[in-house]
């Protein structure tokens, strides 16, 4: 969860979210919401006991990592912030 714990760091320190146009605030709130499923995926299956069930749940960790790609073109936290804070002056 780099993203998300680098941006919940930012509101920390500025005590203000940075200012977003629509679409890039979309792209962040889909990239947490990515983390968290990923995260949440590998919880469960590593508790799961049985192959099966961990092979699906492998799977659909693959399917929300490669969107997750799509999404941050695995860029750093602080790199992927700046380009949406750059897109959004543009637009």
């Amino acid at each position: 969860m780099n993203f998300t714990e680098y941006y919940s760091r930012i509101l920390e320190i500025n005590g203000q979210q940075p200012n977003l146009s629509f679409e890039q605030h979309k792209k962040m709130f889909n990239i947490i919401a990515l983390e968290m499923r990923m995260d949440e995926l590998n919880r469960i299956e590593y508790a799961l006991k049985d192959p099966d069930l961990q092979r699906k749940i492998y799977q659909r960790s693959q399917s929300v990592q490669a969107q997750l790609f799509k999404l941050t073109e695995l860029s750093h936290a602080a790199n992927l912030l700046e380009k949406m804070i750059e897109a959004s002056q543009r637009e």
